[in-house]
């Protein structure tokens, strides 16, 4: 990461741990009726958001995997079968929001 974004990850840090647990959450609705289109907008929102937000610090690891997230979700039918993914994706994520707070 450049030198010049350090004053931007702590904000960086708390945000993409707040979008995290938010696109965590929306997972199990993915397959409840009723709440599947809801769940995958606020699934697709949030990885589209934690991608901008990796790019503007320059992550590309981090944006690179939310936009293959992003691409995974547009070219899956089943969300059911897409949801074991997004757990590992978002679990990935964690981790490297991780890396990121410990500098």
């Amino acid at each position: 990461m450049d030198a010049e974004f350090a004053d931007l990850v702590p904000l960086f840090v708390e945000e993409a741990r707040d979008r995290l647990e938010r696109l965590v959450g929306a997972l199990p609705r993915l397959e409840q009726r009723g709440q599947g289109a809801e769940a995958l907008a606020e699934v697709k929102r949030e990885l589209h958001t934690l991608k901008g937000a990796g790019r503007m610090l320059q992550l590309a690891a981090f944006s690179s995997l939310c936009h293959a997230a992003e691409e995974m979700l547009a070219n899956t039918p089943s969300l059911g079968a897409a949801r074991p993914q997004l757990v590992r994706v978002a679990d990935a994520l964690a981790g490297m929001v991780d890396q990121v707070a410990a500098g």
